[in-house]
């Protein structure tokens, strides 16, 4: 009984020749190459009936991506994080699946990672798969956004990439500024 490696596209494929193996069903299962995530099953179950010649198992692996960034005091209420304002400790970030990509945060949309700011008002949503998301921070009381709460973005896994930054302003909801779009 022999099976031997086939060629192969950058982890994405995995091709068996398989000969002298008795009928009945094999697990084929994928070590994910080290850094990287599964896009696919790493388990694929198959059934022999004898009169194979080959088995295709395909299998799809991705850098991870990051997603980072601060919640910050706008107190000009410009939208952007200049010196010397100062990030907002204890907000909520939260990311969720766009798979239909409409990039509207609606009910039925699960969420895949949270994160809360730390002293610095800095979040950090690690070891994400690539695909459409929204990002979405949660006003902390008494403030308001002086920049868009919900972000749809999508994850391009990339090697070169340090991850994608996504920063979120609010100011106190008695300056009353109006959220930028």
């Amino acid at each position: 009984m022999r099976c031997g490696a086939g060629p192969g596209v950058a982890w994405a494929r995995f091709l068996r020749t398989c000969v002298g193996f008795p009928s009945g069903q094999y697990k084929i299962q994928e070590v994910n190459p080290a850094g990287y995530l599964s896009t696919t099953p790493d388990v694929i179950m198959v059934t022999l009936t004898g009169n194979e010649g080959a088995i295709e198992a395909n299998f799809a692996d991705a850098l991870p991506v990051a997603i980072y960034g601060a919640v910050f005091y706008d107190a000009d209420g410009d939208g952007q994080f200049l010196f010397p304002e100062s990030g907002l400790s204890g907000v909520k970030v939260a990311l969720y699946s766009d798979a239909d990509g409409d990039g509207a945060l609606d009910a039925d949309k699960p969420v895949l990672a949270r994160a809360t700011t730390d002293d610095q008002g800095n979040y950090l949503l690690m070891n994400l798969l690539p695909g459409k998301v929204i990002v979405v921070e949660t006003d902390p009381p008494g403030y308001v956004s002086t920049t868009p709460n919900v972000v749809p973005l999508i994850l391009i896994s990339n090697e070169a990439s340090g991850g994608i930054s996504v920063d979120f302003g609010d100011t106190p909801s008695a300056r009353r500024h109006p959220a930028r779009t």
